[in-house]
């Protein structure tokens, strides 16, 4: 029986590193909740919380949010194939990374939502190419092992 390649640290810094983008996802998804609780949410973009307008934003902020993860999850395949999978990882790093920046910083509902939208883009991207990456990188005998790390990516992130 021949020997298979073998695990390594350097696989698992790898495999780690690129779990991040699970955490990422776990985190970008969840940390809108928790904004929506506090008082001044709704103090900075005037917006009253007993009101149908003010539950109606909500939902296109979250839709859309979830929208653009779709999309991105639809995306991400072309985009692995025809960037390569590094470029495609670093992409939706960076679509994720601007659009929770400017999502934090929204001073207006409509770049709120727009960022979110951006965001989800990200987001969906990373769902799919993390565990693509890390299976493609990890050892044929060790690659459930490392795979499953990104379940709990996404895990941590959404508790942070």
């Amino acid at each position: 029986m021949a020997k298979g390649a073998k695990l390594t640290w350097y696989n698992v810094a790898i495999c780690l590193l690129v779990v991040s983008g699970a955490f990422t996802y776990g985190f970008g998804l969840a940390v809108f909740t928790t904004s929506i609780g506090q008082p001044g949410f709704y103090l900075d973009f005037d917006l009253d919380p007993t009101s149908s307008y003010t539950y109606n934003i909500l939902g296109a902020v979250n839709a859309l949010t979830y929208f653009g993860c779709a999309f991105g999850a639809i995306i991400q395949g072309w985009t692995a194939d025809h960037l390569g999978r590094k470029k495609a990882l670093a992409a939706s790093a960076f679509l994720a990374l601007i659009g929770g920046a400017v999502s934090a910083g929204s001073v207006a509902i409509a770049m709120l939502i727009v960022f979110r939208l951006v965001q989800g883009v990200g987001l969906g991207m990373l769902i799919c190419l993390v565990p693509l990456y890390t299976t493609e990188v990890a050892p044929a005998h060790h690659r459930g092992l490392l795979s499953s790390m990104t379940v709990v990516g996404f895990g941590s992130g959404y508790a942070t």
